[in-house]
């Protein structure tokens, strides 16, 4: 393997190469390049949202996609207020904003006897839902 590497390293013609590249050309009166505001925004929204995730205290009225997930799912079954306050008060949202993402976003519901799951002959299986 050394040697190998040893070999690589002796490139008969790299020196010819480097000579018809020439020296490097640098201009010392470049402006420095600023980054819009659209992305120094990006940016900031990055690093705040990577300060929350490593923040041991959880941000009240912000999950992650899997909670939120969950969250609508678990949401499908309940049918008291008293259930609701509960659920949303384990999530840490408050039960307006549960209520006000509930009225725009949902998951999908999939009734378990309409997938057919189907394995070929290599033994791979597919799911259609009916």
């Amino acid at each position: 393997m050394y040697l190998a590497i040893e070999a690589d390293g002796k490139d008969p013609q790299f020196m010819s190469k480097l000579s018809m590249l020439g020296p490097v050309r640098v201009d010392h009166h470049m402006q420095p390049v600023k980054p819009t505001d659209h992305a120094q925004a990006m940016h900031r929204s990055q690093m705040q949202s990577e300060v929350e995730a490593t923040n041991t205290h959880a941000t009240r009225n912000r999950l992650l996609v899997s909670s939120l997930n969950s969250l609508f799912d678990t949401r499908k079954s309940v049918t008291t207020t008293t259930e609701l306050e509960s659920l949303a008060k384990r999530h840490g949202i408050d039960v307006e904003r549960l209520q006000q993402l509930c009225r725009h976003f949902n998951t999908p519901s999939v009734d378990e006897r309409t997938i057919v799951r189907m394995t070929d002959e290599n033994g791979e299986e597919s799911v259609t839902m009916m």
